[in-house]
């Protein structure tokens, strides 16, 4: 038993120590926004190239906008701007996928309505 205990205590001795400082945590609200700042994005992008939903981009910007209120709180008037701003975004794309033929009307009258409820939303008291 004595054997067993020196052996463990000299493993322990000569196991590496841990090189360069102890990594910090992430914070989770910042990840939240990172996350939802590359889906929103890549989101818009896969629309435009004709991969993607319309609703996929309207889910991912409002999530993006909830992370950012979220996060930094006194910035809510910049984060539903920058809400606004996807959803101007999203109605153009959407307004060309439906000349185009890709898209059928009920897309532009959601986009439509996305843009509408984002600008309500700017004008409502924060």
């Amino acid at each position: 038993m004595h054997l067993a205990a020196i052996a463990i205590a000299l493993c322990v001795a000569a196991a590496p120590a841990p090189s360069g400082p102890p990594t910090a945590t992430p914070d989770p609200a910042q990840e939240r926004v990172q996350a939802a700042t590359e889906a929103s994005r890549l989101s818009l992008a896969s629309l435009g190239a004709g991969t993607g939903t319309y609703e996929d981009c309207y889910q991912w910007s409002v999530r993006l906008l909830a992370a950012e209120r979220d996060a930094t709180p006194s910035r809510s008037g910049a984060a539903l701007a920058a809400h606004a701003d996807r959803m101007n975004e999203l109605s153009s794309i959407v307004e060309k996928r439906v000349r185009d033929g890709m898209l059928s009307r009920n897309a532009l009258v959601a986009a439509r309505f996305y843009r509408a409820e984002a600008q309500v939303w700017m004008a409502q008291p924060r």
